[in-house]
């Protein structure tokens, strides 16, 4: 894209990473040899391929980390913005825009604001310290390329110019050069924003144009941190859809996990984890803040994107001195709903498994050197689509399934609930079969851990580097009747692995006490040594004192929506929002049932005697219920109360979901108890866009 600029960007601050080699030596006993021996009986599970990235050797100097510290989403605040002037046909809308069709170009999805010139909006903005700087972009929507002609910006601050922009639109611009143009200005005092958006050229009218990000940030310059083993590295492994007794060391009997058995083995097991949530969003937003879903909204709201105002993991190191980077293999933590805050390098790959981000991920470890790091991964091998891994299937055993539905469970299990024509006894076997693959992708996952505690030993890394391994969510294979995730708050949905390992970790300790998985970030933080922000308070899971206050704390699980299932009885319903408490081993859900009558009820759970939550006990302690039922509301109260302005979930999040599984064709996933509103929504408009809303949907591709 052809960019003409009267007052160039006052400052700054996109970083990306490239880093020296300094290798050194160390030892980590029979866990290396353990993981090369995984490599000679696992080598050809998959097939390498870079991944692509924004890592750039640009020669810069690595001796600080610079970047911003967000403050403000402007996008949350609609309150305090005002629209002077736009097409009566084409009203201003907020979602996610591509701007070309290249991703790895620039022209990937940003949240932004469409809209057409001629526009004139503003913002009021709030109260801002010394140094606030602004941090946007401007692009033509990718199918905005047609006649000759330029769209002009002017961005003012109380009437003062800070910056004036023109973007060539015509048709004749490569694809390459289709991308968001970012842009950073320093503002001098608050007051009030303005963007003007005007076109000229051949056309009737503007293309549609996208003003996106829109975040008030603070910038910051620190001293780059070099690793010891007093100050270590931190690698957090989030395993999407990695349910606990999915490995060896928690209860399965395959041999699937043997190198995270042995992690956990050397390291700390932590048995009863959960997650927050039985999908990804929340459930992530969770791990990455310590902060409960009632807290950062994000599952509990109409929004799918981390605020603006709430530190990450990687915000927090990023200003402690660490370089960051993170990768993942889920299309939903990606930077359009802000999960790449704090990080220097972030890539998100669409369903691509593991074995194709391998190398990007190694070519970061060997560029790293002595530089103190933070590696986040979240790979996705144990989500559907499963892939026949046949090193795998060979290694564990498993044969032919026989007769079995070639298409999707999911799909086959709701024609059987709709009363269609299913064979169940054949359904089952498809469910084992599924389970099978689920397994292999599993001991894929394992196979790299092997690999990347490898390399952190080829590197010299292994000994100074805190490794953490858990999951987002688990999966359901038809224990209450569904499968896949997002239905329900059973063990099989949120109980899923928690591993520590590394400098400071007390090797051998196994921990009984029900705990949450956001309690990782707070742990991290104190075990590496690095200082806590004011909200991400929290236990520290590796100390005695901390665990037993967790004993009385309890698991609290929330759902905005969910389904009940009762296989092989043709009895499903679709439910609303969920909560749970975990005490000790008693569990309590609360659900409304949608269908056919609205109503909310209780079940509840001894798990010490009914490990597979089967039969409901609420009858018989009312009084329970009634006390764990109170412990809820307060906490969801609680939570809601201290929740920062969110930006709005937009279509895009939601045709993603939907591709994904988690929602039906007109669904959307709003609680339907209690909600708290979420603080300054844009208006919704019921004008339809000019041009087909599918040109900007981006559909999750297979990843077989």
């Amino acid at each position: 894209m052809r960019v003409y600029t009267n007052h160039p960007p006052l400052l700054l601050t996109r970083v990306d990473v490239h880093g020296r080699s300094l290798r050194g030596s160390s030892r980590t006993g029979r866990l290396v040899a353990s993981a090369a021996f995984l490599l000679l009986i696992c080598g050809c599970a998959g097939e390498g391929g870079s991944a692509g990235g924004n890592q750039n050797n640009t020669g810069h100097d690595r001796a600080t980390v610079v970047g911003s510290q967000g403050l403000y989403s402007l996008l949350a605040l609609d309150s305090h913005r005002t629209v002077y002037d736009s097409p009566e046909d084409f009203p201003i809308e907020q979602r996610h825009m591509r701007a070309g069709p290249d991703r790895m170009a620039g022209g990937g999805p940003e949240p932004c604001l469409v809209m057409r010139p001629p526009c004139d909006i503003s913002y009021r903005l709030p109260a801002l310290p010394d140094g606030a700087q602004l941090e946007f972009a401007l692009a033509v929507r990718r199918n905005g390329y047609r006649d000759e002609g330029q769209v002009r910006w002017t961005v003012s601050l109380d009437g003062v110019t800070l910056d004036e922009v023109a973007l060539d639109c015509s048709g004749s611009v490569p694809d390459k050069e289709r991308k968001w143009q970012h842009r950073t200005l320093a503002l001098p005092h608050s007051g009030e924003l303005r963007f003007q958006v005007d076109y000229e050229g051949d056309g009737l009218r503007g293309p549609p144009v996208g003003l996106g990000i829109l975040r008030l940030a603070l910038p910051f310059e620190v001293e780059r941190q070099v690793s010891t083993q007093d100050l270590p590295n931190i690698v957090l492994v989030v395993v999407d859809t990695l349910r606990a007794d999915a490995l060896g060391c928690l209860g399965n009997e395959r041999d699937t996990s043997p190198f995270m058995d042995q992690l956990a083995q050397e390291g700390a097991l932590f048995e009863r984890a959960y997650s927050s949530a039985p999908w990804t969003i929340p459930g992530t937003a969770s791990v990455l803040t310590g902060l409960s879903i009632p807290e950062h909204g994000l599952g509990d709201s109409g929004s799918n994107s981390l605020s603006e105002r709430l530190d990450t993991l990687a915000t927090v190191l990023a200003r402690a001195g660490f370089t960051t980077a993170g990768f993942s293999c889920n299309p939903l933590i990606d930077a359009a709903r802000n999960f790449h805050r704090g990080f220097e390098v972030f890539q998100t790959v669409s369903w691509k498994a593991i074995s194709e981000v391998e190398p990007a991920v190694k070519e970061f470890l060997s560029g790293v050197g002595e530089e103190r790091f933070f590696l986040y991964l979240q790979p996705t091998d144990p989500h559907v689509p499963y892939r026949p891994l046949e090193p795998h299937l060979k290694r564990l055993g498993i044969g032919s399934p026989g007769d079995i539905y070639d298409e999707k469970a999911r799909t086959v299990l709701d024609r059987w609930y709709a009363g269609g024509d299913v064979d169940s006894a054949r359904m089952e076997r498809t469910n084992a079969h599924n389970l099978d693959l689920y397994d292999t992708e599993t001991a894929e996952v394992d196979r790299f851990l092997a690999e990347l505690v490898a390399k952190l030993e080829e590197e010299g890394l292994a000994d100074k580097t805190l490794i953490c391994i858990t999951a987002d969510h688990g999966e359901e294979f038809m224990e209450h009747g569904l499968v896949g995730h997002f239905n329900q708050l059973y063990e099989e949905s949120v109980h899923v692995p928690l591993i520590l390992w590394g400098p400071g970790v007390p090797a051998g300790l196994r921990v009984s006490v029900p705990i949450e998985n956001r309690h990782v970030a707070p742990t991290l933080l104190r075990t590496a040594g690095v200082e806590l922000p004011e909200r991400m308070v929290g236990p520290n899971l590796l100390s005695l004192e901390d665990r037993g206050a967790l004993e009385d704390q309890g698991v609290f699980l929330l759902s905005q929506k969910g389904r009940r299932g009762n296989f092989p009885d043709r009895d499903a319903v679709d439910l609303g929002s969920m909560c749970s408490l975990i005490e000790g081993t008693w569990q309590l859900i609360r659900c409304v049932q949608k269908e056919p009558v609205r109503k909310s009820y209780h079940l509840l759970f001894d798990l010490s005697e009914d490990p597979g939550a089967l039969t409901d006990l609420a009858a018989q302690f009312p009084e329970r219920v009634r006390r764990m039922n109170a412990r809820i509301e307060a906490w969801l109260e609680s939570g809601r109360s201290s929740r920062p302005a969110l930006v709005p979930t937009s279509e895009e999040t939601l045709n993603l979901m939907r591709d994904i599984g988690y929602l039906g064709d007109d669904e959307d996933p709003g609680s339907d108890e209690g909600r708290a509103p979420v603080a300054d929504h844009p208006k919704e408009s019921g004008a339809a866009p000019v041009d087909e809303a599918k040109v900007d949907r981006d559909v999750s591709p297979n990843r077989r």
